[in-house]
């Protein structure tokens, strides 16, 4: 897990950051409303049917009761299957595959009701919960070009401590395995064995994974959950303008294209209401495609 950083920093663009400012204010969004195919949103569902479920778990009992060694655990099913295969009671795979049809569909039948329930949490999670996204660093040339409106915007940087907005984040990790919201193996064996759903699940560990193709974007995210009830069903609109204090704001930097006159209503807004707040240029390092950040 990453060290908490004491500083995150915040790409966007002029007429954004000037919302910022004039509001002190930053935007947490549903991640339903980044509207990212990669990511999971709350039109996600389980991708497997009931009779997907009931096929895969027939075939992984059968397969028990033919296996050259014992299953392990102690629940009914198991006990079952122990048992006939001590009585050698099928004598090929179909036959044992009937049987087994007739006792799990039940079980399978209650899996999927549990299974429809946690879907629908995690979606109420999801229309609830607001996330504010920043980076670790404040020269990330490609933050700079996605984010700050192709290096003509700036970078705020936040305090990330206390009790600050920025604090409490959590660190974007990329793997190449897509986070699935109900994995089939974990609900065939939940029925084998007899588990209950989590009541306790964290969801927001779906909301912390990417692809490592976005790695260099050094994500970091903070969570709170909308105190909003009625959000609506638009879900461009699941959005919260939260209010920060303005000694957490301790710097901007400057892009290395912005305008002059962008540059200067910024560097106004700076000078009423963040006196505290420095102000940096970034630039092109000597024959590199580096930036170097300098003070003005």
């Amino acid at each position: 897990m990453a060290n908490q950083p004491e500083k995150l920093f915040k790409y966007c663009s002029t007429s954004t950051a000037v919302q910022i400012l004039e509001s002190r204010k930053l935007r947490w969004s549903s991640p339903s409303v980044f509207n990212d195919p990669l990511e999971l949103s709350h039109l996600t569902e389980a991708n497997f049917d009931r009779d997907a479920l009931l096929q895969a778990t027939i075939k992984l009992a059968s397969s028990m009761i033919f296996s050259s060694s014992n299953p392990r655990g102690d629940t009914p099913l198991i006990n079952a299957i122990k048992r006939w295969r001590e009585e050698e009671r099928f004598e090929d795979p179909e036959e044992a595959e009937t049987v087994l049809g007739e006792l799990l569909a039940k079980m399978v039948d209650q899996r999927m009701l549990l299974v429809k329930q946690f879907v629908e949490t995690w979606q109420q999670y999801n229309k609830q919960t607001r996330i504010c996204c920043f980076t670790s660093r404040p020269d990330s040339v490609v933050a700079w070009d996605l984010f700050a409106q192709g290096h003509s915007g700036v970078c705020f940087r936040f305090d990330a401590s206390g009790d600050a907005s920025a604090a409490d984040a959590s660190a974007i990790e990329y793997r190449n395995q897509r986070p699935e919201l109900v994995d089939l193996r974990m609900q065939i064996d939940a029925i084998l064995y007899n588990q209950p759903m989590d009541d306790h699940f964290d969801f927001s560990q779906f909301l912390r994974i990417k692809p490592p193709s976005r790695k260099l974007e050094m994500e970091w995210r903070c969570f709170r959950q909308s105190p909003n009830v009625d959000i609506g069903s638009d879900f461009s609109q699941w959005t919260d303008d939260i209010e920060f204090q303005a000694e957490e704001l301790s710097a901007v930097c400057f892009g290395i294209d912005i305008k002059d006159k962008d540059k200067e209503h910024i560097q106004r807004l700076l000078k009423d209401q963040y006196t505290n707040a420095r102000s940096y240029q970034a630039n092109l390092a000597a024959g590199k495609y580096d930036l170097e950040i300098q003070k003005l």
